[in-house]
């Protein structure tokens, strides 16, 4: 996720400098810039969901080994599963799994590895992400509407 907001905010505030050197000076930059971030972000992340709904697998894990990597907003756990069939080979959290070496759980993940393995209990397990891609629908059209009144207004 935090990849998602990267490139978020790398096009949200290109969009950002692009409106303000269009000229246009009310507050129509920066609501384009938030709404290319949320456009951004709500995309990947609701495609990722969606890819995971539509071919993701469930299987049972043996979790073997845990890492934690210190990052400045959050801590992240990665997790060396030993599957039933092989894949998927880790779990990436944010959130910690008690007693989690040696424990046994069960994740879903994408055959194809383009969507991010998560726990079949996770609420994102079940999510088909259309209520992201309906935010970036609405980003999207919020977008097109300031970049045309910037292109129609006068100067």
């Amino acid at each position: 996720m935090l990849v998602f907001v990267g490139v978020g905010i790398a096009v949200g505030s290109r969009w950002w400098l692009l409106m303000v050197d269009a000229g246009t000076e009310t507050v129509g930059p920066a609501v384009s810039a938030v709404a290319a971030l949320a456009l951004v972000i709500c995309a990947m992340a609701g495609i990722d969901r969606w890819l995971l709904h539509e071919r993701g697998r469930e299987t049972t894990c043996s979790i073997r080994s845990v890492n934690v990597r210190h990052g400045e907003a959050a801590d992240y756990y990665t997790y060396r599963l030993a599957c039933d069939g092989g894949r998927p080979s880790s779990l990436v959290r944010n959130r910690e799994i008690a007693h989690a070496v040696g424990r046994r759980v069960r994740v879903r993940y994408d055959p194809e590895g383009s969507a991010i393995t998560t726990l079949a209990t996770s609420r994102w397990a079940s999510d088909d992400g259309r209520g992201l891609l309906l935010g970036a629908g609405a980003a999207l059209a919020l977008l097109v509407v300031t970049g045309l009144g910037a292109v129609l207004t006068p100067r």
